[in-house]
């Protein structure tokens, strides 16, 4: 019976809450910088009567329809205290903290409040991985390879993360300039292949990264021997018999690269696609 009554309570806050909410989102109360102190988090704690999940779900929509609008303009900028008050009132409710980084990054164009989104996120569940991965696509997909590889490093590491957060992971070390970590992080997962897709993917990546590692090797010194006999070398091999290089590189199958005396350029007898 108790249970009942304090349920009824509850019930009758969150009507009040929500009319009070949409009745000054109406006015446009929040376009100033004390609307999101009209209910702080001790408040809510205190009238949410011990359920914290209840008011946390309660924000949330809330949180959806007031972002619902094309034209979110400074209003985006509340975002981080409103993830804020819902990992307080439920730390591990994290579908907050993901739809706040869609908002964010997809609908006002904000990456570092997206960011920022995610991060909050983490904090309260540091062992999920979808809010990391997500922090590292909206990195990838603006070309900040370094900085997404942060991410997809923390997402790939966690217990319960899909497979393909390694591949992608390696793939970003790669864009992101890294050649040997890749080229090792690829190597680990063509060990370690279940199906015949991974081991493909993994033996096309390991054999062009071994092919541009071994060209950014090479190029400079084809270029020196250029500068002191006026001309390239007539083989790889020649580069070898006069000490410019300790072993003659060949790509990952084992064959030797096609070679180019005129232009001095090496290339590799087959090429993939990346995937």
């Amino acid at each position: 019976m108790k249970k009942s009554i304090v349920l009824y309570l509850v019930v009758i806050i969150l009507f009040g809450v929500s009319f009070l909410f949409n009745y000054n989102f109406k006015k446009k109360f929040f376009e100033s910088n004390e609307a999101l102190y009209i209910f702080p988090k001790k408040t809510l704690k205190m009238i949410s009567l011990g359920f914290n999940n209840v008011i946390a779900d309660f924000y949330y929509i809330w949180m959806i329809q007031f972002y619902s609008s094309t034209g979110i303009g400074e209003r985006i900028e509340y975002l981080p205290k409103i993830l804020e008050t819902i990992g307080e009132l439920d730390p591990k409710f994290s579908e907050p903290f993901t739809i706040g980084g869609m908002i964010a990054a997809l609908q006002a164009g904000r990456l570092d409040l997206a960011l920022k989104a995610l991060e909050i996120g983490l904090r309260y569940e540091p062992y999920e991985w979808t809010m990391a991965m997500d922090a590292g696509y909206y990195l990838r997909k603006r070309k900040m390879y370094k900085k997404a590889f942060y991410y997809y490093d923390i997402a790939a590491h966690r217990e319960d993360s899909p497979e393909f957060l390694k591949r992608v992971w390696a793939d970003i070390a790669w864009k992101s300039g890294d050649l040997m970590f890749s080229y090792k992080l690829w190597e680990d997962i063509h060990k370690k292949a279940k199906t015949n897709y991974e081991k493909e993917v993994s033996y096309h990546h390991l054999y062009m990264i071994k092919f541009e590692m071994d060209k950014k090797k090479l190029e400079p010194i084809i270029e020196k021997f250029y500068s002191i006999f006026g001309r390239y070398p007539q083989s790889l091999e020649e580069l070898y018999i006069k000490g410019y290089i300790r072993f003659i590189p060949k790509d990952y199958d084992g064959d030797p690269y096609i070679y180019n005396p005129e232009t001095g350029k090496i290339k590799s007898r087959k090429r993939f696609l990346w995937k």
